[in-house]
């Protein structure tokens, strides 16, 4: 399925629990557009390309709610964002419609890596399949430090207590070494 102008994918994310009743989801995400001087739409204008790590700090009660509110049939087929996210697209997660974000969230909650199983999974670890062995991957590494949170204060995805702090907040990093690649 091809990105439309108006969206910004999820490459990959994993949820884990800060402790009982709090969680973070991690994802990294990209956006680009089709180059207009081609007509087939194949070539993508590179110069348009954004990439970021989004992070957002939730009451496991809150994101049920939440999954419950995207299903509902009023809101279902509306277009999913994050809350006070500044970035102009929409969430894809296969397609941007609410019901489509919510079957990804309710399957990343049932899936909630324990805080140490998270942070392995940030540093790179993958679990062993067919064709791959168990181990770090060091291009399946997230970026952990220079998050801003909504208010421009740095963070770091490794500080608990900190992230303990910042339900219902959204802390971003912008990935400058894929920009414009």
């Amino acid at each position: 399925m091809a990105m439309l102008k108006d969206e910004i994918t999820v490459v990959k994310s994993v949820m884990m629990n800060l402790d009982t009743d709090t969680a973070m989801l991690v994802t990294y995400q990209y956006h680009v557009e089709a180059d207009p001087s081609d007509p087939a739409g194949k070539k993508k204008d590179r110069s348009k390309s954004k990439y970021r790590y989004l992070a957002r700090v939730f009451k496991i009660d809150d994101l049920v709610k939440k999954i419950n509110e995207l299903h509902d049939e009023k809101n279902r087929l509306n277009k999913f964002k994050w809350p006070d996210d500044t970035w102009p697209w929409y969430i894809c997660a296969g397609y941007s419609d609410n019901w489509k974000v919510a079957d990804w969230l309710a399957t990343k909650l049932k899936k909630i890596k324990t805080w140490e199983e998270g942070q392995k999974i940030l540093s790179g670890w993958q679990s062993g399949t067919k064709t791959r062995l168990a181990g770090i991957n060091e291009k399946a590494k997230y970026e952990v430090d220079g998050y801003l949170d909504n208010d421009g204060n740095q963070v770091s995805l490794t500080d608990l207590d900190t992230l303990k702090k910042l339900v219902g907040k959204n802390l971003m990093k912008v990935d400058k070494k894929q920009a414009n690649a």
